[in-house]
C-alpha cells in the first residue's frame, strides 16, 4: 500500500473531529490545541491499517542483522517541501527503533506529529486545506559525524561566494545540528573543493544510539574537526552531481560511517519563494511602526 494511502485508511478510523480537514478548518480558534491534543492521542492508539503490522515485522526481520543502529522513522507530508510553504522542523523524526513493535509506535508518531497546534496554525495561515503523512524508514547510519550542507546560497547575483558550498557538521548523529541545539563545525568550500573557510566547535558530547536507544556519550577529542578531508570531497562530489541533476540550490543531510559519505535525504531549499506582490528586494515586516516606533527611527 502507497504511504499516502495508509495514512488515509488510518484517518478514516479516527472520529470526525479529529480529521486533518476538520483540524485545518478549526486551525485559527482557540479550541484548535484542544482537538489537536485529542487527536494526538487518538492517532497514537489507533490500530494500524490491515496488512501494515506485518509488513513492518517482515521489514525489520530482513534487516535486523545490517541496522544494529536500528531504523530513522521519518516524516513525508504533502507539504513539506515547497516555495513558500515547508513542514520542516513542524513533523516528527523517531531514531534509533528497533524491533516490529517500537516500527508500529514511531509510524504513529510520525503521523500524529501533524496534530499539533504549531503546525495546523502554521499550514492553515498558509491556505493548506489538506494534508497527508507519508512515513519514510531508512536504516540508521553508524555515523561517526553529520551534519547538513548548502550546496550554494539562495541568491541569485551569480557572484564566486554564492557559489560556495555551505557544511556544518558534529561528531555522531547529525539531530542535533539539524535541529540547532549544538554549536556545528562550519566550512565555506569552493565548488573544486578548496576550503575557502574553517571554523571547528569544541564538541564535548555527541548523540549516539546505544543499546537502550539514543544516548549522549563523552568525545575524545572534542576540538577535532567532525569531518576529514576524504570526507569534505565526497561532499563536494555529491554536490557537484546534485546540480548536474538540477541546476538549483540544494539542501543536503548526510551521516559518515568511517570514510564514506552517506547523503540520507537531499532536497531543494525551501523558502526561495515570495509571497504575492513582492520579490527578492522587497522587505516584509509585521512591525506596527506607529506605536513601535513613534519617534523617529535611527538607522541603529
Amino acid at each position: 500500500m502507497l504511504p499516502q494511502k495508509v495514512f488515509a485508511a488510518a484517518v478514516r478510523q479516527l472520529s470526525p473531529s479529529s480529521e486533518p480537514r476538520s483540524l485545518l478548518r478549526a486551525a485559527s480558534g482557540r479550541a484548535v490545541y484542544a482537538r489537536a491534543a485529542d487527536a494526538r492521542e487518538e492517532i497514537l492508539h489507533a490500530p494500524l491499517p490491515d496488512g501494515l503490522a506485518d509488513e513492518l515485522a517482515a521489514l525489520w526481520r530482513a534487516n535486523e542483522a545490517r541496522a544494529p543502529w536500528g531504523f530513522a522513522v521519518r516524516s513525508s507530508a504533502t507539504h513539506e517541501d515547497g516555495a513558500l510553504v515547508s513542514m520542516a522542523g513542524l513533523a516528527e523524526t523517531v531514531l534509533g527503533v528497533r524491533g516490529a513493535h517500537d516500527l508500529a509506535n514511531a509510524v504513529r508518531q510520525v503521523w500524529a506529529s501533524i496534530a499539533s497546534g504549531r503546525a495546523l496554525g502554521y499550514l492553515s495561515a498558509h491556505g493548506v486545506r489538506d494534508v497527508g503523512m507519508g512515513v519514510v524508514i531508512q536504516p540508521m547510519i553508524r555515523a561517526v559525524s553529520a551534519g547538513v550542507m548548502f550546496t550554494r546560497k539562495g541568491t541569485r547575483s551569480g557572484s564566486a561566494t554564492d557559489k560556495e558550498r555551505i557544511i556544518n557538521a558534529g561528531v555522531g548523529l547529525g539531530s542535533p545540528v539539524v535541529d540547532g541545539v549544538t554549536t556545528p563545525d562550519m566550512l565555506r568550500v569552493a565548488p573544486d573543493g578548496t576550503v575557502v573557510e574553517k571554523t571547528i566547535a569544541r564538541k564535548a558530547r555527541a548523540t549516539v544510539v546505544g543499546p537502550n536507544g539514543l544516548e549522549e556519550i563523552d568525545v575524545a577529542s572534542p576540538d577535532t574537526a567532525a569531518l576529514s578531508d576524504a570526507h569534505i570531497k565526497a561532499l563536494v562530489d555529491v554536490a557537484a552531481k546534485l546540480e548536474a541533476l538540477e541546476n538549483v540550490p540544494w539542501d543536503v543531510e548526510f551521516a559518515a560511517e568511517d570514510d564514506r559519505v552517506w547523503v540520507v535525504q537531499a532536497r531543494h531549499v525551501t523558502g526561495l519563494g515570495f509571497p504575492e506582490g513582492g520579490d527578492e528586494s522587497t522587505v516584509w515586516s509585521s512591525v506596527n511602526v506607529g506605536e513601535a516606533l513613534p519617534g523617529v527611527a535611527t538607522p541603529f
